[in-house]
């Protein structure tokens, strides 16, 4: 019905809609047709400027609430012609006026809502890292995606396009963009098997703070508590899982808490089957006491388990260097010349975790022999970007591994076995979790086209919150060609529709309602805005004096960006000691890559650092020892 509706009295706006509940009462009335619109708002025009300083709010990541919004509204009219109106209106109406009460509340507060609801919502409030909130912005997505574009072709894994191409969800040459997905592409890859991504994936023994899979509830009787027994032992474990731009899963990494590995933990100890007793052999195996570890993807090729281990079960240079060369050594990764005469080599793209800068790794990734092209993404926007924070990868695998802990906890119970889970029983419960989640290469394949890496879409800067950083013009091109596919959400389940405070308030919400009773909408509410007290209200005043704060670090991160880093060389930058190699220096400088350059100036910084504590010892020996000071060797002192 709202789509004939739509059709009949050509209404363009795509957010139109009548609830089905309001035409059910309109048939069961047998009022079928409206005379009248209802009354304007007195405090229409005001409306339209409180409207755009939510959104501003939001922008500026200081979002208000309810109360707020209530209490900005009547500070902003006290006292003006606004108020005086609302008064003489609601008087009118027999509602009685309490000078001693706000003249706006809740029931406005509802209306108000419902006219804009095109342009507001309500959420539940999340805290922003303050890195993230500076980093996550369309200029340094758009920087990522260049610099991996550039990788993929100088790592030999990838050619240019004659022509940039549209392309749908399967990687298919489309020639109507409405049925593409993300931006056109310049890039083909040759090699999409050598390009590999991985994340890792912290979890515990201890059951305490699991979550439902999949908001699964259980069913107790009446006054009772639906409370599992779990284990709360700690022991906590890392998984990686690794990859491939075909959406493969070609490796796995497992990570146990202690200073050295240890084979039991790899091996595992299945506490439901019987030891046959001294005969080891006859207790190892798959089924046994002592199975082992094996994982299958979905067309039965077995993954290859790599275990290590660390104090806090969590990734290190070292461990990070021995995967790779594991990987090189089954051979998961290519290496040679082409048909063309050009080298091509793994590539791999990572976050900005600080294992990735250590000197192990940054050696091994730079050998001749060993070479990688490692290459950063955007350091502090990983939920973006990264194919395993993906709601059918992390998301999956968090909710059957909680599962799976509580079956084994409860099979436990039933064998009148100690409710824990032991460290040599880990490798049963990230099983079945890893394989009905990264294992699966469609769903990894789907997300790594709606992240925009195959196909190399870009997909990812048409997320509302990357986009709304974008220029005006690219964000009115891009949200045109959003509703032109008839997208609903984003790749992550976002809404796609992106209201900012440069958008046009008067083709929605209560500046539609303006616009339609009143010719000279714009210049009314003008007036009316130029005539409220803006003195009064602490509230909008903030909001204002967060966006002229915002523009002015803006433009001197520019100023100092040009001034600071004007003619230098990615080398030049990285030697710089009076900056901190971080992940954030490197992605802004030298294309993001984890190259020579960046090798070089991590061996001078700990050169300097190894010479700084040897003078330091140098001084400490003098003081203590003099008389034996003048003649020592320096590497003794040290």
């Amino acid at each position: 019905l709202v789509k004939q509706a739509k059709e009949k009295f050509e209404i363009d706006d795509e957010d139109f809609d009548v609830p089905l509940r309001t035409i059910e009462s309109r048939i069961k009335a047998d009022r079928l047709e409206v005379w009248q619109p209802g009354e304007v708002s007195p405090i229409i025009e005001t409306e339209v400027a409180l409207t755009s300083l939510i959104i501003m709010a939001g922008e500026l990541k200081s979002p208000l609430s309810v109360g707020d919004i209530i209490h900005m509204a009547n500070s902003l009219i006290e006292g003006t012609p606004v108020a005086k109106t609302l008064i003489d209106w609601k008087r009118k109406k027999g509602m009685d006026v309490d000078p001693a009460l706000p003249l706006l509340g809740t029931a406005w507060y509802r209306g108000f809502s419902a006219r804009n609801r095109q342009l507001l919502e309500a959420q539940n409030g999340t805290k922003l890292a303050r890195r993230r909130e500076e980093q996550c912005d369309y200029p340094s997505f758009e920087r990522m995606y260049n610099n991996v574009e550039k990788g993929v072709i100088a790592s030999g894994n990838g050619v240019v396009l004659d022509e940039p191409v549209h392309m749908d969800i399967d990687g298919n040459v489309v020639d109507d963009s409405s049925a593409a997905i993300g931006r056109q592409t310049s890039l083909k890859y040759t090699r999409p098997e050598n390009c590999f991504v991985f994340d890792e994936t912290g979890s515990n023994t201890n059951g305490t703070a699991d979550k439902r899979k999949g908001g699964q509830k259980k069913v107790v009787g009446r006054g009772q508590k639906a409370q599992e027994v779990t284990g709360t032992k700690d022991c906590h474990f890392t998984v990686v899982p690794v990859t491939n731009l075909l959406g493969e899963l070609v490796f796995v990494t497992i990570i146990f808490p202690g200073e050295v590995f240890q084979p039991s933990w790899g091996i595992g100890e299945d506490p439901f089957v019987v030891d046959v007793g001294d005969d080891q052999a006859a207790s190892v195996g798959p089924g046994k006491r002592y199975p082992g570890m094996s994982v299958y993807t979905v067309d039965g090729k077995e993954v290859p388990i790599f275990f290590a281990a660390s104090t806090s079960a969590s990734m290190t240079s070292t461990i990070l260097r021995n995967m790779f060369a594991k990987m090189d050594e089954l051979g998961i990764t290519k290496r040679g010349v082409d048909e063309n005469g050009n080298n091509y080599y793994p590539l791999v793209i990572l976050d900005g975790h600080f294992s990735r800068f250590g000197l192990i790794f940054l050696k091994y990734v730079n050998a001749l022999l060993t070479k990688w092209y490692p290459v950063l993404g955007v350091p502090y926007g990983t939920s973006y970007w990264q194919l395993h924070d993906f709601c059918s990868q992390n998301g999956l695998f968090k909710g059957v591994l909680y599962d799976t802990k509580s079956k084994f906890i409860q099979r436990k119970r039933l064998c009148g076995l100690p409710p824990e889970i032991k460290k040599t029983e880990i490798i049963f419960v990230v099983k079945s979790a890893i394989e009905e989640s990264f294992c699966n290469q469609r769903n990894a394949q789907r997300a790594l086209a709606k992240l925009g890496w195959n196909p190399f879409t870009r997909a990812t800067l048409d997320e509302p919150d990357i986009l709304r950083s974008a220029p005006p013009e690219v964000q009115k091109e891009r949200q045109d060609i959003l509703a032109l596919r008839g997208v609903s959400g984003s790749s992550t389940g976002r809404s796609t529709t992106v209201v900012t405070s440069r958008s046009n308030l008067l083709t929605k919400g209560s500046g539609l309602i303006t616009a339609s009773s009143q010719e000279d909408a714009a210049d009314r509410i003008a007036s009316v805005v130029a005539d409220l007290n803006w003195g009064n209200d602490v509230t909008s005043q903030g909001i204002i004096a967060l966006a002229k704060n915002a523009e002015a670090r803006q433009v001197g991160r520019e100023k100092k960006e040009a001034t600071e880093n004007a003619h230098k060389s990615a080398r030049e930058i990285y030697h710089d000691k009076s900056k901190r190699l971080t992940s954030g220096l490197v992605f802004a400088n030298g294309d993001g890559v984890l190259n020579d350059d960046l090798l070089e100036a991590t061996q001078a910084r700990i050169k300097d650092n190894e010479e700084k504590a040897a003078a330091k010892a140098t001084l400490w020996y003098s003081i203590k020892r003099p008389e034996k000071t003048a003649n020592a060797p320096l590497r003794n002192l040290a």
